[in-house]
């Protein structure tokens, strides 16, 4: 891993613990931009999951809803990214997707994502 990639990672992390969401979507953002090998983009599906997160708590509907698009498509069966999926689905009154993200999160993961 790339000390850039690690050091913003971790930088995100902590912003994000310390409720300090612009700085951790700042920090997110910019370990996105310095991943660069292949161990790198192993990970990447954690940082726009992070980054969704970040976005959520910003209230920033829009660009949370692509991250964890963005999840999905890297990582298809990762649990957390459809729970965030189905969030963001359901702030932007697409009830019926934000259903099914919601059953994916229960099938991949039933015993973290009850039914809502």
């Amino acid at each position: 891993m790339s000390c850039r990639f690690t050091e913003e990672w971790d930088q995100g992390k902590r912003a994000y613990k310390e409720k300090r969401w612009g700085d951790s979507v700042k920090h997110f953002t910019q370990a996105i931009q310095a991943a660069g090998t292949e161990s790198d983009e192993e990970k990447l599906y954690l940082l726009y999951s992070n980054r969704s997160a970040g976005y959520q708590q910003l209230n920033d509907w829009t660009n949370a809803l692509d991250d964890a698009e963005t999840v999905i498509a890297l990582k298809p069966g990762f649990a957390k990214g459809w729970q965030r999926l189905a969030t963001c689905l359901r702030v932007h009154k697409r009830y019926n997707e934000a259903e099914a993200a919601q059953k994916k999160a229960r099938e991949l993961n039933p015993g973290n994502y009850a039914s809502s």
